[in-house]
């Protein structure tokens, strides 16, 4: 978590954690009794500039049978146990007394991040059910009033900013809602669609808004996804068995709520002083193990093994074999430490081909792999190096962009440049543009993509 421990000192260097603009209202608890469960009721991949990637997908299971299902925790803030999903995940309280911690009815922060850290046998796979509680009001009134669409996006990523380090995430469209106190569900099954997820540390997003003409919006009136006690190993007030966990910072976009992240819109979440402890966004994201996936390795080649620029996410794309134009699924998940990814498989079953696609890599494919309801597992791929351009064809246009750069280099401590510099032309990520990538693009030249 290099990268958010440079922002943790960025901002505490200004003085906005724990300082006076960084002040948050004492929390109030909510009434529990008044929570109404309510189900998504279809699902859409988005990328990270809130675009809508894929079609709408209708969520076929409205409420999980705990006896049918295998779950596995990937990260909660509440220490809930799978295997009394879904009517207890909400019923054990942490802290002083009983209720659900949160700033009051006309609070509002739609947009929040938290760094999370996943149950290690969770890392790189992809969510397939979500929980949290809610506070949704389109009348900005005390108590919840008004109606509106009721949308919510997640995403998660590798480090702490939001902008450089997120993969692709989900938008799940609850319908028109009643403005109330809500325990929200996204149960996935069915789908073949998931909530990819980073490796070991990063972040989780949770974003509240409407669905307007075919587009994500910023919701109307006020809107909140409720706080409460992180408990966890390392929770010195409120220890749990959870392993999964995150500090008490967290973005939350409340000054103005726009769905954008301001400087001043980063807290330390610690009421430790006041016996209610570390609070984090009520959510819990868990995998589904009967859900079958594919997996493998892709291999990049020609990364300097000692870079402090890994790759650590990748866009996979699955289509139907022999038919490219055919997509089932184009999404960018985690890249594992040794090119470890997962992607949920195909709804049918059938042969598909399996495409890696990098950025200044070539495009390669596994063709035709066999999936028959199972999980696959072995599925790996290798690319070359040196498509700078990234036209799939290591060329003359990735020799000019090479020789532009030449001799440019960059500090990653500081993200400083010097020189002419480019990402692009830097093909074994040393921080140098110079004459090992020149060999690199040489060692390929010709070469074309799948």
């Amino acid at each position: 978590m290099k990268r958010f421990a440079t922002i943790c000192g960025i901002v505490a260097t200004l003085g906005l954690v724990g300082g006076a603009d960084a002040q948050l209202p004492m929390p109030v608890q909510k009434d529990g009794s008044k929570l109404k469960v309510a189900h998504a009721k279809r699902v859409a991949r988005i990328d990270r500039n809130f675009r809508i990637i894929s079609d709408w997908v209708t969520i076929p299971q409205q409420g999980v049978n705990p006896q049918s299902v295998n779950f596995s925790m990937a990260w909660d803030a509440t220490d809930a146990d799978p295997s009394a999903l879904p009517n207890s995940i909400y019923t054990q309280f942490y802290g002083v007394t009983s209720g659900l911690w949160y700033f009051g009815d006309t609070f509002n922060n739609p947009f929040q991040i938290n760094d999370v850290t996943l149950n290690p046998s969770a890392s790189g796979k992809s969510a397939t059910l979500i929980q949290l509680t809610n506070t949704w009001n389109p009348g900005a009134s005390s108590p919840p009033s008004g109606n509106a669409n009721l949308t919510m996006a997640f995403f998660s990523g590798h480090g702490f900013n939001p902008i450089t380090d997120v993969l692709d995430g989900i938008v799940v469209d609850f319908g028109d809602m009643a403005g109330n106190y809500y325990w929200l569900q996204v149960d996935l099954a069915g789908t073949g669609i998931g909530l990819p997820l980073c490796y070991g540390t990063g972040n989780l997003w949770t974003a509240c808004g409407s669905t307007v003409g075919g587009n994500f919006q910023m919701a109307p009136g006020v809107t909140q996804p409720d706080l409460r006690n992180m408990c966890s190993p390392g929770e010195a007030q409120f220890p749990g068995t959870n392993p999964s966990s995150s500090t008490h910072l967290e973005w939350l976009d409340i000054n103005p709520s726009d769905f954008t992240i301001a400087a001043n819109e980063f807290y330390t979440l610690d009421y430790t002083g006041s016996n209610i402890g570390i609070l984090q966004t009520v959510a819990g994201l868990f995998i589904d193990t009967d859900i079958p996936t594919i997996s493998g390795q892709i291999t990049l080649q020609d990364i300097d093994p000692f870079t402090l620029r890994p790759v650590t996410s990748i866009r996979v794309v699955v289509t139907e074999a022999g038919n490219p134009t055919n997509v089932v699924s184009d999404q960018t998940v985690a890249l594992g430490p040794n090119g470890e990814f997962c992607v949920v498989a195909p709804l049918n079953s059938g042969n598909y081909d399996v495409y890696a696609v990098p950025t200044h890599w070539l495009i390669r494919a596994a063709f035709g792999v066999s999936y028959s309801g199972s999980s696959v597992t072995g599925v790996n791929i290798s690319c070359e190096n040196g498509d700078s351009d990234m036209d799939n064809e290591i060329a003359i246009g990735d020799f000019s962009l090479i020789s532009a750069a030449f001799g440019s280099t960059y500090d990653t401590g500081t993200g400083t440049p010097t020189g002419p510099w480019d990402f692009m032309a830097d093909l074994n990520h040393d921080d140098e543009v110079n004459i090992g990538d020149y060999a690199i693009m040489s060692a390929n030249f010709g070469m074309t993509g799948d």
